[in-house]
């Protein structure tokens, strides 16, 4: 009976949380979560110790006024937090009334690109053997399908959005995968997909590829995907308040479902713009970071190219890759100029900040 109950309750919670979506590629609550309000000055350690490092805007060689002016048209958005990083130090943040920088926000799908991370680290230490292992391989029921094409997906495959699978999240399922969230078992939702197309040939955006990659590693490690982020990467980090959805069979989200502090989403763009390394350690693979934010399927003509779940783009005449949830969740890094830009919003239109990040970028020296 207890397991029962236990059983119900996790299914009410993964529901309540679907039906808050913001037609993001999954679940995510509105309301963004006040922890402990710091006083956010000019000091060199956040109250949980890490290490961040301040400067202003003009010792950054930033157009001050420029980012003023951008701030004061920020406030008649529902923008809540912004976040500038500049040659490693936060050079200028933002924060709607009544959210400060502990601060909890949902960052929707730019959950995918934190997978991601953790598959470059997979990778490294063998709990993979190669981007170009079979999908199939790891869920031996699948491949005795009769649909020869499943024997052709790899991890590439999922990580470039090209799986062929029929996976209709942004036509007839409105920007959301409730099909999946309501489903009993996430794994055998996605792998039970038709698929009606040759892997790797055309970009289709897909909330369940990355599902599938959080089940490989949970197989592969033993344990789930936000257990494995909490030791390889969010503690190197210093990274301590994070929320995870979990779904069914303690399976961690692949590609949604997270919250977190607006300099913590920083502290991840940071890490890629450093090559994987942080404070003198080789967190993520440095030969990863570089090929995952390559441009390797044609993407979306809103957003850009998609490297593997990150998505890459030219901003102000420089390239940048970035890390982008819907309703305006953004880690923008761009590395010419040394620059982290993070954004966390509730708009209806995603791409709507593109162009204040390129002015922010064009007001950087």
């Amino acid at each position: 009976m207890r397991r029962m109950v236990t059983s119900l309750l996790s299914l009410i919670v993964i529901a309540l949380l679907a039906s808050c979506t913001m037609e993001d590629s999954g679940a995510a609550r509105l309301r963004p979560t006040n922890t402990n309000p710091v006083h956010n000055g000019d000091v060199h350690h956040n109250a949980d110790g890490s290490s961040w490092k301040f400067s202003s805007p003009d010792k950054a060689g930033f157009n001050r006024e420029a980012l003023d002016t951008i701030k004061l048209r920020l406030e008649s958005m529902p923008v809540y937090a912004m976040v500038v990083v500049k040659d490693g130090f936060i050079v200028d943040e933002y924060y709607k009334e009544g959210y400060n920088a502990k601060t909890r926000f949902p960052i929707n799908s730019v959950t995918k690109s934190i997978t991601s991370a953790l598959v470059g680290i997979a990778l490294e230490e063998k709990l993979i053997e190669g981007a170009d292992d079979l999908v199939a391989d790891y869920f031996p029921r699948w491949k005795q399908d009769s649909e020869s094409r499943n024997d052709k997906m790899t991890i590439r495959h999922l990580l470039t959005m090209s799986t062929g699978l029929d996976w209709p999240e942004w036509s007839e399922w409105d920007y959301g995968v409730e099909p999946m969230i309501y489903s009993s078992d996430w794994v055998s939702f996605v792998l039970n997909r038709p698929m009606i197309g040759n892997p790797g040939m055309d970009f289709n955006y897909n909330t369940g590829a990355s599902q599938l990659l959080s089940a490989i590693i949970h197989k592969q490690y033993g344990e789930s995907l936000q257990t494995y982020a909490t030791r390889k990467l969010f503690e190197p980090l210093g990274i301590r308040d994070v929320f995870w959805l979990t779904g069914p069979n303690q399976m961690s989200a692949g590609g949604l479902g997270m919250e977190m502090l607006p300099r913590d989403m920083a502290k991840f763009g940071q890490l890629y713009l450093n090559g994987g390394e942080w404070e003198g350690h080789q967190i993520v693979p440095k030969s990863w970071v570089a090929h995952s934010t390559l441009k390797h399927s044609k993407g979306s003509s809103w957003f850009g190219s998609y490297g593997y779940h990150w998505w890459v783009r030219s901003m102000a005449g420089l390239q940048t890759y970035f890390a982008m949830g819907h309703a305006g969740q953004y880690i923008f890094v761009v590395p010419e100029k040394e620059l982290v830009l993070v954004f966390t919003s509730n708009l209806e239109d995603s791409s709507a900040l593109i162009p204040f990040a390129e002015e922010i970028v064009e007001a950087a020296y």
